[in-house]
């Protein structure tokens, strides 16, 4: 069942979601400010990706890249600290605190889905078994994604007063899994 580990997006796909509900219903952000945190993220995102790109690429070149490999070193690193996703669902901040966590978390997300993203290419020099695993990893995380809306309206109706700690548990769970499975199988 190696193919659960394509689940990757689910994270994403919950603040697709619900994160600007959360925002202005349990936040009190105006809807600007919540959309300007996302907004903001992404424009860091388009430098920090192509960024965390290039220096994956040329890691493997130095001391560190060459005892942990070029893309085990961020996934190592970078998976445990993805439990910022949970600060993000806490109720009742400033908007800074929402923008810094967000933006935070977008870089940590480069850290790590962009290395794992291309392990596939890198574990075989195989044209079909590279197609193979990219067309399992992107089936796999289109039902993580329709999966993380379903359960996540769920959660909503059945504990609307414990939203933020619904979010933070499902979340939580989700990245044991992921980590576990970069420890066992790197």
């Amino acid at each position: 069942m190696e193919q659960w580990i394509y689940l990757e997006g689910v994270a994403f796909a919950i603040i697709g979601a619900w994160m600007l509900y959360f925002f202005i219903t349990y936040c009190g952000l105006t809807p600007v400010e919540a959309g300007s945190i996302i907004a903001i993220a992404r424009i860091i995102d388009a430098l920090a990706s192509p960024l965390m790109g290039h220096i994956t690429d040329n890691l493997g070149r130095t001391k560190l890249g060459k005892k942990f490999g070029r893309r085990r070193f961020f996934l190592l690193v970078g998976s445990p600290l993805m439990v910022i996703y949970s600060l993000l669902w806490i109720s009742d901040m400033n908007y800074w605190y929402y923008l810094t966590v967000y933006i935070l978390l977008e870089f940590l997300a480069a850290m790590v889905l962009i290395p794992f993203e291309t392990l596939g290419a890198e574990m075989t020099n195989d044209f079909n078994a590279r197609t193979k695993l990219s067309t399992i990893r992107l089936i796999y995380s289109g039902l993580g994604n329709i999966f993380s809306y379903l359960y996540s309206r769920q959660i909503i109706r059945n504990i609307r007063k414990r939203f933020t700690a619904s979010f933070s548990l499902q979340w939580d769970y989700l990245h044991l899994y992921f980590y576990g499975f970069i420890i066992n199988y790197t």
